[in-house]
């Protein structure tokens, strides 16, 4: 009994210590100037599309890439 009391007794010390210390420290943040950052714009990310000819279906992948390969092999070859 008397060892849970102390125990209790310095739980209610640290808990007061760190509300000092809490208290402290937002006095030191309040006396700190403000100081305005500026915001940073996210990055704009460009897309790139290329242009398909109307009529293709996209059902059948194999016979999108050899259509692909035979028109430009340059972007077939970026692609892969």
């Amino acid at each position: 009994m008397a060892y849970e009391r102390k125990r209790l007794e310095l739980y209610q010390e640290v808990l007061q210590l760190l509300l000092q210390l809490a208290d402290k420290e937002e006095e030191e943040a309040q006396q700190l100037p403000d100081i305005a950052r500026p915001m940073r714009r996210p990055a704009r990310r460009s897309v790139r599309c290329r242009a398909w000819p109307a009529g293709h279906s996209l059902d059948n992948n194999e016979n999108l890439l050899h259509e692909l390969n035979r028109e430009d092999s340059d972007i077939y070859k970026n692609f892969l």
